[in-house]
């Protein structure tokens, strides 16, 4: 599985070497909103605007691939080696890379499982109780 930084620099493709320095640690770069032309503008790199993710300021705009949006959250999924679930949570875990078979699975964590659960599975998240209808 490759790291956060690789994910970004991959969604960047040729345009990495000219923007790497002016990357953030989520994938955000910022362009002056006057000059489009700058160095940092998406539209100089081949990024159509339909295809990037924005956040606007008053001179300027942040903008990454859409491919990485939720990068910073990881979609929901917490890695193995950052964090454990608590004990006796019901979560999905995702299996590892040691695996053929790329899956997710839901369980019940228990702490004297912990390591078969570290070398099984690489991802997990918890398991969101479905709420009924409110009307």
């Amino acid at each position: 599985m490759k790291t956060k930084q690789e994910v970004i620099q991959d969604a960047y493709g040729d345009a990495w070497e000219c923007l790497k320095g002016h990357v953030d640690d989520n994938g955000f770069v910022t362009a002056l909103r006057e000059d489009p032309t700058g160095d940092t503008h998406p539209l100089k790199h081949g990024f159509p605007l339909a295809e990037i993710q924005m956040k606007h300021f008053l001179d300027s705009f942040d903008w990454r691939p859409n491919s990485i949006r939720d990068i910073e959250r990881n979609n929901g999924w917490i890695r193995v080696e950052d964090k454990l679930p608590d004990d006796q949570s019901r979560v999905t875990a995702f299996l590892s890379d040691r695996f053929k078979l790329r899956s997710a699975e839901n369980l019940t964590f228990y702490f004297v499982d912990q390591d078969l659960f570290i070398y099984r599975y690489s991802h997990w998240k918890l398991v969101e109780e479905i709420k009924p209808p409110v009307y």
